[in-house]
């Protein structure tokens, strides 16, 4: 009798874990896709505002020659607070124009020598991966500066994505004080996605 006790209790126990482990599975399935989604919605949010700035005149006057512009101008425009680290003007060729902000120097080492692919054909603007400076994460948002048909310039944002106390408080209520969420650019640029 006390082994068919034991072997029920042992059953009941296993059955018990595994549900547990299922259901926390599940849970952490849904609140991944649902960190993911937040956060490719807010890269695209940060696309679209660089595409924006692009059709700025000031931006358009930095890129004609003879255009002197004043730098606290480019400075306020293209660097407006603290989640934009650094931004660059590039001419058509790539090469550099205006640039600000002082995490710029940090940020090139990283960064991909040439920004400009980053821009899907036939689209207005695009996002690079994901790259840790320090405990931020930083990306690239490029927009195409064109006038008319042409396409005249580049212009970047470094944009920085920081750690965040009231979503590590959500995630450790959620998930577990011990849980973590690994955070990158898994398959290249701009794509985020939930990886298992």
């Amino acid at each position: 009798m006390a082994l068919v006790i034991l072997a029920s209790l042992g059953s009941a126990w296993y059955e018990v874990r595994t549900a547990t482990r299922r259901a926390a599975s599940e849970r952490l399935a849904v609140v991944t896709g649902q960190f993911a989604d937040r956060l490719e919605l807010q890269v695209r949010g940060y696309a679209n505002a660089a595409a924006k700035l692009s059709h700025d005149s000031l931006v358009h006057r930095a890129l004609r020659p003879g255009g002197p512009i004043a730098d606290s101008a480019l400075q306020a425009l293209l660097i407006p607070d603290s989640s934009v680290l650094a931004a660059e003007l590039l001419d058509a060729g790539g090469a550099v124009v205006w640039s600000g902000g002082a995490d710029l120097g940090a940020i090139r080492v990283l960064a991909p020598r040439d920004v400009r692919p980053l821009v899907p054909s036939r689209d207005s603007a695009g996002v690079g991966a994901l790259v840790a400076l320090g405990d931020t994460l930083t990306f690239a948002s490029v927009a195409v500066i064109s006038e008319g048909a042409a396409g005249i310039g580049y212009l970047v944002q470094w944009l920085a994505i920081r750690p965040d106390l009231n979503a590590r408080q959500i995630v450790s209520t959620v998930i577990g004080s011990g849980a973590r969420i690994y955070i990158g650019s898994p398959g290249g640029a701009g794509r985020i996605r939930r990886v298992p």
